[in-house]
């Protein structure tokens, strides 16, 4: 086996910060939102286009709004979370900068998220470019490569709950 492959089986077999961070793990926990809304809402995400390990999105579009869309559930933000079409409003979740930090005992992550919401005939309701940051410490994980991807879920976490808890503000009225 040639060592290029050798040391690529090794980095997919043995290390977590080959995959994209998890949709579980970006899902903010007990978002309390002023207001819910009845009726439902579509959710459409964008990720990074940065990478992380061998070539997985360091925030897939797919992990982000499975993580959206179990965090509006979860809060009960809206009557019900849909993916075809029926919805009276659709949310877009687009991640503009979202960095690995270098590997030190204390990284911190920022992520910056445009948040769109749109009216069920197109017309914009609310939008908003949030930008949080996270710090993990050698305290959180020992290892630099379980470091630098907790550093941007938290991040990411505290995006989601941002946004969450704005929308929770606003008045709406399903079509």
């Amino acid at each position: 086996m040639k060592t290029s492959t050798a040391l690529l089986l090794a980095c997919l077999t043995f290390t977590p910060s080959c995959t994209s961070i998890g949709s579980a793990a970006m899902v903010p926990e007990n978002v309390s939102v002023g207001r819910s809304h009845p009726g439902a809402l579509r959710v459409r995400a964008k990720g990074t286009g940065r990478t992380l390990g061998v070539g997985a999105a360091l925030v897939s579009g797919s992990n982000l709004e499975r993580a959206v869309t179990e965090a509006i559930e979860s809060s009960g933000l809206f009557g019900r979370v849909v993916s075809g079409d029926g919805s009276d409003w659709e949310l877009g979740v687009t991640v503009l900068e979202c960095e690995l930090p270098s590997a030190s005992l204390e990284m911190t992550a920022e992520a910056v998220i445009e948040w769109r919401l749109i009216g069920a005939d197109g017309a914009p309701l609310w939008q908003d470019t949030i930008r949080t940051t996270s710090l993990a410490t050698s305290d959180d994980a020992s290892a630099f490569e379980d470091r630098g991807p907790m550093a941007v879920q938290g991040a990411v976490q505290k995006n989601i709950r941002r946004a969450l808890v704005a929308i929770g503000g606003l008045q709406l009225e399903p079509r």
